[in-house]
């Protein structure tokens, strides 16, 4: 039992010095240089887990669109504010070529401008951005922006 203990020790002192150096490719050089293949996963699994909790301390996702944003009884609207929303469908208007987006949360969105778009990638996420001239929607799979307004 307690030479376990000793052989794990050793096993962790031996894979953590190279997780701890300070860029990626010298820390994928040194654990690629390990010779017993266990200890080489071990180390490549300590590296991913820390480049991974390194990466979502450092991503920030815009706040979740709320009901208040696009009325037009809004106060004091902060230009250039970005809202991460979830397209579930969009369909077209029969009078003017532009589509209606709807979000997940409820509400409806209108295309202002007559800018031709897909009606089959639309069910994607997005986001809305807000500026001095209205809103703008970002739709990612389509890799396009279009401007809009609020229907409800």
């Amino acid at each position: 039992m307690f030479y376990k203990q000793i052989i794990t020790a050793a096993i962790l002192f031996a894979v953590l010095p190279p997780v701890a150096a300070k860029s990626l490719k010298s820390s994928l050089r040194d654990c690629g240089e390990i010779e017993s293949s266990e200890q080489r996963l071990v180390c490549f699994d300590k590296l991913l887990e820390s480049k991974n909790h390194e990466t979502n301390e450092n991503d920030q996702s815009p706040p979740p669109i709320t009901d208040e944003i696009g009325l037009a009884t809004q106060e004091e609207a902060e230009p250039n504010v970005e809202h991460s929303v979830v397209i579930t469908s969009c369909e077209s208007s029969s009078s003017a070529n532009r589509l209606f987006f709807y979000l997940d949360n409820g509400q409806v969105w209108r295309q202002k401008n007559v800018k031709w778009m897909s009606k089959r990638d639309c069910q994607s996420n997005g986001v809305i951005r807000e500026d001095f001239f209205g809103f703008t929607l970002f739709i990612e799979a389509m890799n396009k922006s279009v401007r809009v307004s609020r229907v409800r």
